[in-house]
């Protein structure tokens, strides 16, 4: 009998612990895609200011701005490219639901 309910509250301990470790997980996916969402918006503001500086007539065709310019457009790409995947996953928790 002892076994029994022992297995019994086990069983339902695992299942709340299952729940609530997929609701954190979800919140942190949440709150980490949508600081990221802040991040691409800050990270277009800059590139944009970068290219505006690098068509100025004193600064045209500078090879230290140049590249930093690729560089920026590179990690907004990357930044872009985690962000699909976060907003992925958020699409097929909702689909699990």
């Amino acid at each position: 009998m002892f076994i029994i309910v022992t297995l019994c509250l086990s069983i339902m301990l695992n299942v709340l612990l299952i729940w609530f470790v997929r609701k954190v997980q979800t919140n942190y996916i949440l709150f980490i895609r949508d600081n990221l969402e802040g991040l691409t918006d800050m990270h277009q503001e800059f590139n944009d200011h970068l290219e505006v500086v690098n068509n100025m007539e004193m600064y045209f065709g500078d090879e230290t701005l140049v590249g930093l310019l690729e560089h920026s457009k590179f990690t907004k790409e990357r930044t872009e490219n985690f962000l699909a995947i976060l907003q992925g996953l958020d699409i097929e928790e909702a689909e699990e639901e």
